[in-house]
């Protein structure tokens, strides 16, 4: 086990997560 196959589906996530969050402020301003 790598730590990059473990990191890189998490940082996946993290990404897609931060962007859900801007595209909801988005639409609330």
């Amino acid at each position: 086990m790598s730590t990059e196959q473990w990191l890189m589906p998490r940082l996946r996530l993290a990404v897609i997560a931060v962007l859900a969050v801007v595209v909801l402020v988005a639409k609330c301003i």
